[in-house]
């Protein structure tokens, strides 16, 4: 059985609010029914930073963003958390996570024809997988602003 959407955007959430404790990065979960962000972050040098979640079932990042998918402020970003199919349910299963810069998102986005207001996210669609996964794949650190303090995983 496929879980609703609202157990996948919250299990997303929380899973990206979990992994920023872990790195001992002060954040917090936003609430509320018509929210912009999900998870505000107030790092060290006060530099705030916004995160929208989303949470997919799929064996790639192919996520919907909404209507309005690009910022030009640095601060915001969207955390893609990628359950593979068949995995949801399962607790010791890893999901793949991408952070993304907002104002580089939309080179990743597709627009279905006939003039639809969701955007998708779409790596395959416009640039190379594996550049994709080699820039935001675990990309935690710009969270952080500082990228040597966690290099990326190599799984």
């Amino acid at each position: 059985m496929t879980p609703s959407i609202q157990y996948i955007s919250a299990a997303a959430e929380f899973y990206v609010l979990s992994m920023l404790n872990r790195l001992q990065i002060d954040a917090s979960l936003t609430f509320g029914n018509t929210k912009k962000v999900d998870i505000v972050v107030q790092g060290p040098n006060g530099r705030t930073i916004t995160i929208d979640s989303k949470g997919t079932i799929d064996n790639a990042p192919n996520a919907m963003l909404g209507s309005k998918v690009h910022s030009e402020d640095p601060n915001h970003f969207y955390a893609i958390v990628c359950f593979k199919k068949g995995t949801f349910d399962l607790l010791d299963a890893v999901p793949d996570v991408y952070i993304i810069p907002a104002s580089e998102v939309e080179q990743y986005a597709y627009r279905p024809p006939g003039g639809a207001k969701i955007v998708q996210l779409h790596p395959n669609k416009n640039k190379n997988k594996a550049e994709f996964e080699a820039k935001y794949k675990n990309a935690w650190h710009l969270l952080r602003g500082d990228a040597a303090a966690y290099p990326q995983s190599t799984n």
